[in-house]
């Protein structure tokens, strides 16, 4: 969790910055949106036994990797406050590993679904989002091998383990005059609130269709 004020004061910053700069009325204001992300995550940090099921700790494996999901909300036309929700599943990675001096292959991954909240600030047809995300991440656990922790005679097993999820980050979006599109980039923390869970850097692309006046 240490790592978690910094992109807090970003996020703070950027919810300020409205007060402080005279911002356009963003393109989003008072309009629904429906979309999808596409991108990855980059672990930052070793992953303990959390959903291995006695298999051991798996190390540098990233749990995240290709990710995809959608997502949809609304701008909020007076104040533009974005409310929404978010779905993302990560693929992972698939590694070997060696559990009770037998080999196996495990491979690891992530689901994460939450509320995302927001605010929009307007530069032309540009808008800037500071968000937060919050809500369950779900890791993934499947592993196959000689020793199965849950059946002494082999074969595979799988397992699943929850923690709490922070994402603060920004996007960028491109809001089009003539169509109903929206085009746009984004970066975000994703902080597990578990030790043995693992936190990551989010790097996505973003497309959506732009609902109402």
């Amino acid at each position: 969790m240490h790592r978690l004020w910094l992109p807090l004061l970003v996020v703070t910053l950027g919810i300020g910055l409205p007060g402080v700069v005279r911002a356009d009325p963003p393109g989003t204001a008072g309009r629904g949106q429906l979309g999808a992300i596409l991108g990855g995550g980059i672990g930052l940090n070793d992953v303990g036994n959390a959903g291995t099921n006695g298999a051991g700790g798996v190390g540098r494996a990233n749990l995240y990797g290709f990710g995809f999901g959608p997502r949809g909300g609304y701008t909020f036309p007076e104040v533009p406050v974005y409310l929404g929700g978010v779905f993302m599943f990560f693929v992972g990675e698939r590694q070997k590993f060696d559990a009770f001096g037998v080999d196996g292959k495990i491979r690891l991954g992530y689901m994460t679904l939450g509320i995302e909240g927001g605010y929009d600030i307007g530069v032309g047809p540009v808008i800037i989002r500071p968000t937060l995300w919050l809500g369950p991440a779900i890791m993934r656990f499947k592993g196959c091998g000689d020793f199965n922790p849950v059946d002494p005679g082999g074969g595979c097993w799988g397992d699943s383990d929850t923690a709490l999820l922070l994402g603060p980050g920004a996007s960028v979006i491109h809001a089009f005059r003539d169509i109903p599109l929206s085009l746009g980039a984004e970066m975000r923390f994703l902080i597990a609130a578990k030790a043995d869970h693992q936190t990551a850097l989010m790097f996505g692309l973003n497309v959506g269709m732009l609902f109402g006046d």
